[in-house]
């Protein structure tokens, strides 16, 4: 991730921010950055970009894949009951903590 990307997805959030808070009067919480896989140091540059009060996730594709399936199997009566927010946490998520909101 360098830092024209870092610039980019703050400009990204920024708009949608203010577009969510216009058109559904709701406050975005959270961004997911989604790639085939992760390498590198990336702590201080999602910090930056959820400087402003957004968690800054991120997922490969793999667990994204995982987890859409798993919900999938669910009933609807259990699907309910899913904390989506608990698996997306600040850094990089794990099938474990996909795990842990069913």
């Amino acid at each position: 991730m360098t830092a024209d990307d870092v610039l980019r997805y703050k400009k990204y959030i920024e708009t949608k921010r203010h577009e969510i808070s216009e058109n559904h009067n709701l406050l975005l919480t959270h961004f997911l950055i989604v790639s085939s896989s992760f390498k590198g140091d990336f702590g201080k540059k999602i910090d930056e970009i959820g400087s402003d009060g957004i968690v800054v996730s991120l997922m490969p594709a793999s667990e994204l894949t995982y987890f859409s399936n798993m919900l999938q199997e669910l009933e609807f009566p259990k699907l309910r009951l899913v904390e989506l927010r608990r698996g997306f946490c600040h850094g990089l998520v794990s099938k474990q903590k996909l795990v842990s909101c069913v």
